[in-house]
């Protein structure tokens, strides 16, 4: 329970640190259909903007290379997660860092029918 809420304290973090608007907020079963409104890359990954199919505006972590696939912005599409460690909120950015955060990670984006 403690690592669950430690991901969702640092996904909302970084939801609010990439100026998501005030109506977003962190589920906390992600996403698995969804649009993609935005994307940015961060220290720690690929910061997607998602908009569910109840209308929940969510901010998801995703694989670096998910954030070069700007044709899927404005796209109904399919999300698949994986269990996987990532840079820890608390490193700041700094790559040199040992410490790692356990995170459901968008790695496969495929265009929904």
């Amino acid at each position: 329970m403690k690592i669950m809420k430690k991901i969702l304290v640092g996904l909302l973090f970084s939801a609010l640190s990439i100026g998501v608007n005030s109506t977003s907020r962190v589920l906390a079963i992600p996403p698995t259909i969804a649009t993609i409104i935005n994307m940015n890359t961060g220290d720690r990954g690929c910061y997607v903007e998602l908009l569910d199919m109840e209308g929940n505006i969510t901010v998801e972590l995703a694989d670096f290379s998910i954030c070069e696939q700007s044709n899927l912005i404005n796209k109904k599409v399919e999300l698949l997660y994986e269990k996987t460690n990532i840079l820890a909120s608390e490193c700041q950015g700094n790559i040199d860092c040992k410490l790692s955060d356990q995170v459901m990670l968008i790695i496969d984006v495929k265009i929904a029918n």
